[in-house]
């Protein structure tokens, strides 16, 4: 979105590129005829890419009644779909904690999205134990945890800003709850209590 505002002088540029390529002829073959073709060949493409996207997604099915939208979100957004669906069996009283999962769409209002995929190191920082995050996350009502589980390993295995010790304290964390509720091998619901 912040680049729109660059897309006025792109086209300017483009126009003039345009303006001076289109008067180039090599040989008997005039510049301004190959670059149309292949501006034709390069937005069919596009084309044809975007609407084999819109087949595959079931858009059609969904905006004409024929797809339900649960269908639809499961198709499309996999088990987020499901494990978001969970989170609204729950009491709007709830309050649920997520962790490596920025999207906080068709979440509940109780639910707190990581939008900067950064709240366990955060979580971390400010109680290093624990019993310490356990019991803050008492005091503060919440109920539940959502973990995206690839984030949490992606973040694991690629950012080292994470010391070694805060996985540790998470295992610990996690294994002080019951047993998750699974959404396939992507995300876990656990339970505070």
């Amino acid at each position: 979105r912040l680049y729109f505002v660059l897309l006025t002088p792109a086209v300017l540029l483009v126009g003039l590129g345009w303006e001076s390529l289109s008067q180039v002829n090599i040989g008997q073959v005039r510049f301004r005829i190959l670059l149309g073709a292949v501006i034709v060949l390069v937005l069919s493409l596009s084309v044809i890419q975007d609407l084999s996207s819109i087949a595959r997604s079931e858009s059609f099915g969904f905006l004409i009644g024929t797809t339900p939208q649960v269908d639809f979100l499961d198709k499309n957004l996999g088990w987020y779909s499901r494990a978001t669906r969970r989170l609204y069996d729950l009491p709007q009283t709830e309050k649920i904690l997520v962790f490596w999962e920025p999207r906080g769409f068709y979440m509940p209002d109780n639910a707190q999205a990581d939008v900067w995929i950064d709240r366990w190191y955060m979580t971390f920082q400010e109680d290093q134990t624990s019993e310490a995050i356990i019991e803050d996350w008492r005091q503060r009502d919440i109920t539940h945890l959502l973990i995206n589980l690839n984030g949490m390993e992606y973040e694991k295995e690629n950012n080292a800003t994470y010391q070694d010790e805060s996985w540790v304290i998470l295992e610990e964390v996690l294994d002080s709850f019951p047993t998750p509720e699974l959404f396939g091998d992507e995300y876990a619901v656990y339970t505070i209590r």
